[in-house]
């Protein structure tokens, strides 16, 4: 049985209901169906990964990502739905395409039921959001989410996802005592200008967003809680090392030219 007969069987009792939008054209000749062709396929917009994830609901991680903003107060209050970047708009602090990844980092692995995963995801964030004072702060309209993300790591989606990818590590190495480890996050110094999140969260002063970055940031917050670095986790600690004594020889010759010159 092939894929697509696969899914018509798992599909029969509801493909009745099932919709189709198709767009008739006249024959006009081969040359202008192949240029409609080209306009349709080179000029189509597509909908940004926030759009997607709040109208996609065949996609099992946007449902429970949906979810889990329901549900979180905080997030729910505080994620724009329509939205990839947050940034200059609303007072949101969180996209919901930030949250999904972020969610998807702290269930990796998980193989449960959908109502126990949106169960454990919903506490996790529940407890992350009731540990996290600047967060509050946002919320309540004392501070704006543009100043937060301007001078805290903690506002940008970089931090979410390694919140996401430790909390992973601590479900599995802390699951029963996981809330008590997870309170060190409140006296955790998220300042941008903190020289921690260099080479990590920010890089040249900027806020950097990439899967290395993901990870070295999360490896800060692990250690923080006490968690062991996995083999991953160190490889990419080896690396940042190495190019931070490669930087401080760069800076060191560069002094010695200066010296030399004068």
């Amino acid at each position: 049985m092939t894929r697509s007969q696969e899914y018509i069987k798992k599909r029969k009792g509801t493909l009745g209901i099932e919709s189709l939008c198709v767009t008739l054209f006249v024959d006009a000749g081969l040359e202008r169906a192949q240029q409609r062709f080209a306009d349709l396929n080179r000029f189509a917009v597509r909908p940004n990964n926030s759009l997607g994830l709040l109208y996609d609901h065949r996609d099992e991680l946007a449902n429970l990502t949906r979810a889990v903003v329901r549900d979180v107060v905080l997030f729910h209050k505080l994620t724009d739905g329509e939205k990839t970047s947050v940034s200059g708009g609303p007072n949101k602090l969180f996209a919901l395409a930030s949250i999904h990844a972020a969610t998807k980092a702290l269930l990796a692995g998980f193989s449960g039921s959908f109502e126990t995963a949106r169960q454990i995801a919903v506490d996790f964030w529940t407890e992350v959001t009731r540990v996290m004072p600047l967060w509050h702060e946002v919320g309540l309209g004392k501070v704006r989410a543009a100043e937060l993300r301007e001078k805290y790591v903690d506002g940008h989606a970089v931090a979410l996802e390694a919140l996401g990818r430790a909390g992973n590590a601590l479900l599995r190495e802390r699951r029963e005592d996981w809330k008590s480890v997870l309170a060190g996050l409140g006296t955790l110094d998220w300042s941008r200008a903190s020289l921690r999140w260099e080479g990590r969260a920010v890089v040249n002063g900027r806020i950097a967003k990439n899967a290395t970055s993901v990870i070295l940031t999360a490896n800060l917050i692990k250690v923080r809680l006490g968690l062991e670095l996995s083999i991953e986790d160190r490889r990419h600690e080896s690396v940042l090392v190495s190019e931070e004594a490669q930087i401080d020889e760069d800076n060191m010759q560069g002094d010695r030219a200066a010296a030399t010159a004068a």
